[in-house]
This record gives C-alpha cells, structure tokens and sequence, in this order.
C-alpha cells in the first residue's frame, strides 16, 4: 500500500521555487542591525485618512461579502481615474477589483491562457510571472532586457519567439526591477505586434504612480483599438498599502472582466470589504500624501544614484520609476545568490539576487531605496567596502 505522505505534495508545489528575495530577507531576520535593501515594500505608513476610512468602514458594517468584481464606487472611481489620465474610453463594466496585483494577475492568466499555451515574459522581470505560468500548466517564454538596450523591451526579438501557440505577452511599466518607464513608442508598436498576432497584452502597471523626472507613463490600453489589453494596477505601492490587498484589472474588452469575475467567486470571492472602502478614500480624496511618497523616492533615487556613480567597475541605468535600482556587479561576482549572502554576511546589507528575476539578471542585484536617507547611505557605503575588499 502506497503510504499517504509520499503523494501529498503536487507535482506544481514542488516545482515552484521559493523566492530568492525572500531567501535574503529570512536569513536577515536572524541578524542584527541589517540595512534591508532587498524587499521591494514603502517604507511609509498608510496615510492616516486611509486608515480612517477603513476603520469607519468595520463600524459602519462593511464586513460582508461585496459584488464578485467589487464595490461599484470603487470600480467607478478606477474607471473615471483612466478616463482622466489615459483620455480611454471605459466604464465601470472595465473593472474588475481583487486581491492585490499579484492576485488580479493570477486570475487574468486563469481568464485567458489554457494548458499548453505559450506566454511571453520579461527576462529579466518580476519572478511570479514565472510561477504563475507554470501553475496554470502554460509554457513561459523569454524577450530579453538588456542594460545596453535601457533594459527596454525588444520588438523584433518578441516577433521572432511567437509561435501559434503564443496567447499572451506581460509587460511590466514601470520595471521591476529595472526601474525603467516605457515609452509611448514602445508600447504602441508591442500593441500593433500584439493586434497583428491576435495576442492579448497583460501589462502590469502596478507602480504606476511612482514616476519620476517629470516622465509621463502611458498605459498601452491608449494604444489599443482591438479589445485586447489587461492593465493590473494596485493600491499597494502608490499608497502604502500593501497590507490591504486591493488590486485590479481595467481591461478594454468586457467579455474578459466578466470571465474574471466569474473565475473570482471561485477563489476568493472578493476584496475584503472595508479594504476596498479605504482604496475608494485613497483614490477619491486628496492625493498630497501619495504624492509627497514620490517626491521622497525620487530624492532617494537621486542619492543612490550619486553615490553610485562613485563606484569603479559597476554599471547601470538611471531608474525613472518604481524605487529599484538594478546594478552590474558582474566585474566582481558571476553568482549573484553568493554575492547577496555574503554581502548580508559580512556586511550585514541585504539586496535581491539579480538570477531570482531569471537568467539575464545573472551578475545583477537589485537594490531598493524605500528605506530611510540614513539608511540608504549607510548600506551603500557597506557595499563599496565590501567591493573594495573583493578586489
């Protein structure tokens, strides 16, 4: 008799690796005085107005279960959002609210994709889009981000790997964890490509708010005209609100958000409730505090930049959104894994491994400044002293 225990587990559980930022971080939690650089979360509190709304939100009974695709305010006001800033044609019936970006992604892939299909992903890029591949029995497939091509999507490159079997491509502006914004240029010829090969567009927009250099971001749903674009956004990042667990999905195709909200009620039914209340107060009301985040990600931006660029033998591209910096330590360490461990070690700093975001990160690690000035200065200047004892 087969004992129970040694089929327990999924052939998917099994095949789906941890993080290798969390690797890092749960290694720094049993060190002191760590400068955590690594995990990719705003420092800043959620606003005390957000917290407010939630809290009145309990009092006032929202603890039930909402419409399977929200809060109709909530979808309204995401809608009327788009309408303003991206001048898109969409409604209510657009939307769809759930659980995070990452869960809203999930249940985009489970809308769209059927085992066997191909997805085309960034490499490097964010590592549950990976995963979330492989759970659903897809087959991932990799355009390349290249430092020497500002880590910008190649449309050739992404034209040369479809197949008939290619049903979607992710694109994710602003990067992570390359911090770079695409260009409307960009964005417009991965639409025609994506129209031409009767592809559907999944672009995870979840950071942005958080822009810099007086850039512009473009939602590529501005590009579309065939019905075939999913933007994920959250409230997590531009909020401080990661805790919450409020995301969507704005689409420009009906049939898509209802298939979403259909495939919803069977996994997590919705949002929390008084969660999608306090996201409604954060997107409705006064938008100064968000706001003031960026304009302190931006000054720390431009501080690791600086100190950076003091730095021999390293490289890399000035982000313009998000709060990552992707470096090139490649002239120091091939094994970006050992790089991280010994660097938190010795140093006692944590950063991502660059090979965690796939085979192009290799020789990479990413490093975020949603931590302090203080912070920030000190575990850059740990890191040039470990670099300088590596030469």
């Amino acid at each position: 008799m087969t004992k129970l225990n040694s089929f327990v587990l999924s052939k998917r559980s099994k095949e789906t690796p941890p993080s290798g930022i969390r690797k890092i971080f749960n290694k720094a939690m049993f060190l002191e005085d760590v400068i955590h650089l690594e995990i990719g979360e705003p420092d800043f509190d959620t606003p005390q107005y957000i917290k407010e709304a939630g809290c009145k939100a309990i009092l006032n009974k929202y603890t039930h279960y909402t419409h399977n695709a929200g809060l109709l305010e909530l979808r309204e006001a995401i809608a009327d959002y788009y309408r303003s800033t991206q001048n898109v044609d969409i409604s209510l019936e657009n939307t769809l609210v759930s659980i995070g970006g990452t869960g809203t992604l999930l249940l985009s892939l489970l809308a769209i994709v059927d085992i066997g299909d191909e997805v085309l992903l960034p490499n490097p890029g964010y590592p549950p889009y990976t995963s979330m591949v492989k759970m659903i029995g897809a087959i991932p497939k990799y355009y390349s981000l290249k430092e020497n091509e500002s880590f910008l999507p190649n449309i050739e490159e992404i034209e040369n790997i479809i197949t008939n079997n290619t049903k979607v491509i992710i694109i994710n502006t602003p990067n992570n964890p390359t911090g770079i914004v695409y260009p409307s240029n960009i964005l417009r010829r991965i639409s025609e490509l994506a129209e031409d090969y009767d592809l559907v567009v999944i672009s995870d927009e979840v950071y942005e708010r958080l822009i810099f250099d007086n850039l512009n971001h473009y939602s590529i749903l501005k590009f579309s005209e065939e019905g075939n674009v999913i933007v994920i956004g959250s409230f997590s990042k531009s909020y401080a609100m990661t805790g919450w667990r409020v995301g969507f999905a704005v689409s420009n195709n009906v049939k898509i958000i209802k298939s979403m909200t259909e495939l919803q009620e069977h996994v997590a039914i919705c949002a929390p409730a008084m969660a999608q209340k306090a996201a409604f107060v954060a997107l409705s009301e006064s938008q100064e505090e968000a706001e003031n985040m960026v304009k302190q990600y931006e000054k720390r931006r431009n501080l690791v930049v600086s100190l950076l660029n003091e730095f021999p033998n390293v490289s890399f591209v000035k982000p313009q959104g998000a709060f990552y910096l992707f470096l090139n330590i490649s002239h120091y360490s091939k094994d970006s894994y050992k790089f991280a461990e010994e660097l938190l070690l010795k140093k006692k700093v944590a950063v991502a491994p660059g090979a965690t975001f796939g085979s192009l990160g290799e020789g990479y690690v990413r490093i975020s400044f949603a931590n302090s000035e203080e912070n920030i200065e000190e575990g850059v200047k740990r890191l040039k002293e470990f670099l300088m004892e590596l030469k």
